[in-house]
């Protein structure tokens, strides 16, 4: 028999990332397989999985009735936060999904998250942008991790509500000001793959027809910053 479901290395890097919770809120879970695992290892006393679509809830009903936890995870069906109530969960996760998504459901039920200890975003696309909503919406991003899974390079955000934040500038969001901080493992790597998506971007822009011109400053100057942290 199964000791712990299968986490993926993204999955699994979320789950090491949360200390012991009261309630952990897996949105859009999928298979639950981290509320289970986060149960099986008593990080989690509880957790409520959710998701919009009734068939992985179908397939997370099953994993729950495998793994023996019917009396300590709830599962919901619901799109993003508006299963759970605010104070309900201390710990929220929101993987898998793209960045402008999670940010839409950030702002769709505010009191949710301001309420929670600990919000880890997991978004598979559209970072920067993410980045920027978290900014405006009053969030600070407390770690930025990187992990690598099947040949791409993947970014877990832990944030918080804060009262105050200091000025961000358009490359704290495109490179992200905390990840550049703490050059955690994988740094290089990511550095190395975002000089050579901006110098396609750059040849792309110089051979334009109407060239933008604010955009070739900035591009240039975000090379430039890689080039100094690459030194």
């Amino acid at each position: 028999m199964e000791k712990r479901p299968p986490l993926s290395p993204r999955l699994l890097r979320i789950a090491q990332m949360i200390p012991a919770c009261r309630c952990m809120a897996d949105i859009g879970t999928d298979h639950a397989y981290l509320p289970v695992w986060l149960c099986l290892e008593n990080r989690a006393e509880t957790a409520v999985a959710a998701d919009i679509n009734q068939g992985p809830l179908s397939k997370a009903e099953e994993t729950v009735r495998r793994f023996g936890l019917e009396g300590r995870i709830s599962i919901r069906l619901g799109g993003g936060a508006a299963p759970l109530a605010p104070g309900e969960a201390d710990t929220i996760v929101i993987a898998g999904m793209g960045g402008l998504l999670i940010g839409e459901i950030l702002k769709a039920d505010p009191e949710v998250f301001q309420n929670a200890d600990r919000i880890l975003l997991q978004p598979m696309s559209s970072i920067p942008e993410l980045r920027e909503a978290l900014y405006h919406m009053g969030y600070s991003v407390l770690e930025e991790v990187l992990v690598p899974e099947e040949e791409k390079l993947y970014h877990i955000l832990s944030v918080e509500k804060t009262p105050e934040q200091e000025l961000f500038s358009y490359t704290d969001f495109v490179l992200g000001r905390q990840l550049c901080q703490s050059k955690p493992e994988h740094f290089d790597r990511y550095l190395t793959l975002q000089r050579e998506r901006l110098s396609r971007k750059l040849s792309g822009l110089k051979q334009g027809k109407s060239a933008n011109k604010t955009s070739l400053e900035e591009t240039k100057a975000l090379l430039d910053e890689i080039e100094v942290m690459q030194k």
